[in-house]
């Protein structure tokens, strides 16, 4: 499997978060965590996206994040001059 089978994609997306410890309900943060993730498209589901953020000359993917896809605001190609394996 080689690299170049996979499309390079920044992702903008709000994502879920929680914050530990003891906090009033007043000063509970309530305002959603936007989120732009930049990697490799090595899955594309009904409900969700896979990026990989690193991957190997032998085809291996590591550091991925699974996106929801009701989460999505915008999906967008990166092209350009990009170095990949080969």
């Amino acid at each position: 499997m080689s690299i170049q089978k996979y499309n390079l994609y920044r992702i903008d997306w709000t994502d879920a978060h929680s914050n530990g410890g003891w906090t009033l309900p007043k000063d509970v943060d309530i305002k959603p965590v936007k989120v732009h993730s930049v990697g490799w498209l090595i899955k594309d589901t009904k409900d969700y996206f896979v990026l990989a953020q690193n991957m190997s000359s032998s085809g291996n993917s590591a550091d991925r994040i699974h996106i929801p896809k009701k989460w999505i605001h915008k999906k967008r190609k990166i092209t350009g001059n990009i170095i990949i394996y080969e």
